[in-house]
């Protein structure tokens, strides 16, 4: 008997109704608006700590990735450049953990939004998600990102760098705990 056909992996998930995190800072939402949704960005960290700890890692956590429904729930999106956990077998697709790795010349994911290590190519882990949700803590306390719009390669330079503006300097209402 020939062997079955073996299916792709794949994922799907519930339709969120609402806005993305991205869309309500573009309408230029004041500080104290701006604070408001910091809810929303405690609830998708503690979504990603959740994946982490059962091991998955994002590696594409932006503001648009993170959407607030009809009624205040929060949801993390487009987990399509997710790392599955260690040993995962992903022969279907082809892929294994060394291509997943972020070993190499590819960068996958957002520019403005990745972590040092993963624009230099390097190999990621919950460390490079921590740095996602950094640079979103600091463009809602901003108003508008870390990192200026620009060529791929211009802010991939920077971010490689790891350099990020002082947010007192550029959000000097932002209460002193939220600055550390």
């Amino acid at each position: 008997e020939p062997p079955s056909p073996v299916s792709p992996p794949l994922f799907v998930m519930r339709v969120v109704r609402g806005r993305s995190l991205a869309s309500v800072l573009a309408a230029g939402p004041s500080a104290s608006e701006r604070n408001a949704l910091l809810r929303h960005l405690l609830a998708a960290t503690e979504a990603i700590a959740f994946a982490h700890d059962r091991g998955y890692v994002h590696r594409d956590l932006k503001a648009s990735n993170i959407m607030i429904g009809a009624f205040g729930e929060t949801q993390v999106i487009d987990w399509g450049l997710a790392l599955p956990p260690a040993g995962t077998q992903l022969a279907a697709s082809g892929l294994d953990d060394a291509s997943l790795a972020g070993d190499g010349p590819r960068v996958a994911g957002t520019p403005r939004s990745m972590s040092p290590e993963q624009a230099r190519g390097e190999a990621v882990g919950p460390p490079s998600d921590v740095w996602s949700l950094g640079t979103i803590l600091w463009e809602l306390l901003a108003g508008r990102s870390a990192f200026p719009q620009g060529t791929r390669d211009a802010v991939l330079e920077q971010v490689k760098a790891g350099r990020v503006p002082s947010l007192a300097a550029v959000a000097p209402e932002t209460p002193a705990e939220l600055v550390a």
